[in-house]
């Protein structure tokens, strides 16, 4: 499932604690160094980027959900002009 999807489905859910569940989970520090660490999801975004660099290039890109802010990073190297890199969690 893909990561917005999965974001939509949550936040659609109608419990609280489903959404507190979510959010308290990728405020976790080791989930977010388990995502960076993983070499193959990282290779993944990163090329997917970079082989479409016109699609970012002098854009301006928002990144919903950011976390570390790894994939607005890549989009500001494929050359967006300006990135906003909004995350909930704490």
């Amino acid at each position: 499932m893909s990561r917005s999807l999965e974001y939509s489905n949550i936040l659609n859910n109608q419990d609280p604690s489903s959404v507190k569940t979510y959010f308290e989970f990728y405020s976790k520090l080791s989930n977010q160094q388990n995502m960076i660490q993983d070499q193959v999801r990282t290779d993944t975004y990163y090329k997917a980027v970079m082989n479409n660099t016109i699609d970012f290039k002098n854009k301006t890109v928002i990144d919903v959900g950011a976390g570390t802010g790894l994939l607005s990073f890549f989009t500001s190297m494929a050359g967006a002009k300006v990135v906003f890199a909004i995350e909930a969690s704490d």
